[in-house]
């Protein structure tokens, strides 16, 4: 029994542990209710875990904004302000965000169980901005108007001077290195010469071999 106890002790202290731990760094809130005058509640986080958790509605624009109220302040959100207007009677409305020009595209209501009870959805098709052209910055001035000029004609200048000693170059390998039909034409010719010579002179060998 007494061991039963201990181990009691070590779990509750544990656990004790383990809530300190997150009261110091609490974990991301599955909403943040962002009415003004958010009353009746310890805290504007709202966490599907809690005790007293009682569902939530989350709105959402065209403009990717999300903004999220517990149930009872929503309600008196709506009294307030849009006399009980009905939730889906919001949709493609102005946003509530402020400063926000887009219309709201989404409602989702979270049961007190975490589900969602209802949601309602408008897609909202966004016009295409057409590209801004682009417009070449003309010359302020007559100094860089010269300065432009004086670099487009030594560009020039360059290409025209490369292509020329690129020619050179071409121009003298073909000096020092004449093509190879040419070189085999002398050759044959060359050959042809000394075979003629050499079956001009085995004639005469045998010419003079015969009177013998």
């Amino acid at each position: 029994m007494i061991v039963t106890v201990i181990l009691n002790f070590y779990h509750h202290q544990m656990l004790l542990e383990k809530f300190v731990e997150e009261c110091r760094f609490p974990p991301v809130p599955d909403a943040i209710c962002c009415y003004q005058k958010c009353r009746g509640y310890s805290k504007i986080q709202i966490y599907i875990t809690d005790p007293d958790f009682k569902g939530f509605i989350r709105i959402s624009c065209c403009q990717y904004c999300k903004i999220e109220f517990h149930m009872n302040c929503w309600k008196k959100f709506k009294t307030t302000t849009f006399n009980d207007k009905i939730d889906k009677d919001f949709l493609q409305g102005i946003c509530l965000t402020p400063d926000c020009e887009g219309i709201i595209s989404k409602i989702i209501i979270f049961s007190s169980g975490g589900q969602v009870k209802c949601e309602f959805e408008h897609k909202v098709i966004k016009e295409k901005v057409p590209p801004r052209p682009i417009l070449k910055q003309k010359c302020s001035s007559l100094e860089k108007l010269r300065l432009k000029e004086d670099r487009k004609l030594k560009r020039k200048i360059q290409k025209e001077a490369k292509k020329l000693a690129q020619e050179r170059m071409e121009e003298d390998l073909r000096e020092s290195n004449p093509p190879q039909n040419e070189e085999q034409k002398a050759v044959v010719c060359v050959l042809c010469k000394t075979f003629g010579e050499i079956a001009y002179a085995f004639g005469g060998f045998l010419d003079s071999w015969s009177w013998r």
